[in-house]
């Protein structure tokens, strides 16, 4: 029996799926997902290969639970902004400022991608993973009902374009031949013109 070194058993396991988190994000980093083994990712967290699968049933489990706590930090941070009553405009502009950020700065290339998409879904007894997408669509509706933003007849559709404009910033910014303020400069303006009245 392993010894727990926390107050209770389950802050045991939340340290224990952070651990498993960061290595298999680290993993993902450095060798992609095609080559993560769990025993890999075992190795990296300090535990023995066998424990992992008391947390995930395979690497693909493992990557849900990576994405759906990325997912809960953006989400976290525009909670945040509703809180102070941020204007929907800053409100976007701050989600692309975090995303960008956030894969600048060493994130998984596949977890960004994966919030831009929206298109992970948990297995069977797995927590869901949080949609950018909707959240996004919550704050362009909110701006079209304050007149910051146009009135659109399908905001789903309008979200999933700017979508598609936020994963060509991502591709852009990860062939490395622009710079970070140049491409997120030119992303909110293209998206600020999707959107604004």
């Amino acid at each position: 029996m392993p010894r727990i070194r926390a107050a209770s058993v389950a802050e045991h396991r939340d340290q224990t799926m952070t651990r498993l988190l960061d290595a298999f994000e680290a993993a993902l980093e450095e060798e992609g997902f095609a080559e993560i083994t769990l025993a890999g990712v075992a190795e990296r967290a300090g535990i023995a290969r066998n424990t992992v699968y008391n947390y995930a049933k395979d690497k693909q489990a493992l990557l849900v639970a990576a994405v759906r706590r990325a997912m809960l930090a953006v989400l976290a941070d525009l909670d945040a902004q509703t809180d102070v009553a941020v204007s929907a405009e800053e409100q976007l502009l701050a989600v692309i400022d975090r995303l960008l950020a956030d894969f600048s700065g060493g994130a998984p290339r596949l977890l960004v991608l994966q919030a831009l998409q929206g298109s992970l879904l948990a297995g069977p007894g797995e927590a869901e993973v949080p949609r950018l997408d909707s959240r996004i669509e919550d704050i362009v509706r909110r701006g079209i009902e304050t007149g910051e933003f146009r009135p659109s007849s399908d905001v789903a559709l309008t979200v999933a374009m700017m979508a598609g404009a936020a994963e060509a910033a991502v591709r852009a910014l990860s062939r490395g031949d622009r710079s970070l303020a140049h491409i997120t400069r030119e992303v909110k303006t293209v998206l600020l013109r999707a959107v604004r009245a």
